[in-house]
């Protein structure tokens, strides 16, 4: 069903390939993530392969993607430093290689839906008594979920939460 919202948004264009490519791999990482709580080292090698090869057909822009990868990729690495591990090495070497598809001003969005979604999903799992504080969460399926969401939508929730009337005005 993605695949097919995915070529009904960018028809026969490159990125219909790329983002494909990205779609399959990150439906394996989720499962795989929420069973085992791993993300394996060859399904990041990919992800950052298909980057690699967006990097190429978009060689003008290219330095902006890199600059993503690295970036949100130290981001995350400092987030699991001062958390003592609350994001796992491969959610950071998953975050990093994204940069090299969608790009940096993207990836911030992709980082807020990241959270929010995974912050609502906690609340959702501590109120029902599925989880407490000290359950370990898989963050590749929020990864994913929000990565999918900015390649069909784009910035369209932003938009609307923007639009919101202050009621406070």
């Amino acid at each position: 069903m993605i695949l097919i919202l995915l070529y009904r948004e960018y028809g026969y264009d490159y990125r219909l390939f790329i983002y494909s490519l990205l779609t399959i791999l990150l439906v394996e990482i989720t499962f795989i993530d929420l069973t085992q709580k791993i993300i394996p080292d060859r399904l990041n090698i990919l992800v950052g392969i298909v980057g690699g090869i967006n990097v190429l057909i978009n060689i003008r822009s290219g330095l902006g993607y890199i600059l993503a990868c690295l970036v949100f990729g130290i981001i995350f690495l400092l987030i699991a430093i001062v958390t003592n591990g609350g994001i796992g090495g491969g959610d950071i070497k998953l975050i990093a290689p994204l940069g090299l598809i969608i790009g940096f001003y993207p990836m911030i969005i992709v980082v807020i839906y990241t959270f929010v979604i995974g912050a609502i999903f906690s609340i959702i799992a501590l109120v029902s008594k599925r989880a407490n504080l000290s359950t370990r969460v898989a963050l590749a399926p929020y990864i994913s979920i929000s990565t999918i969401m900015y390649i069909l939508i784009g910035n369209i929730l932003i938009d609307i939460i923007a639009n919101i009337p202050n009621i406070y005005t």
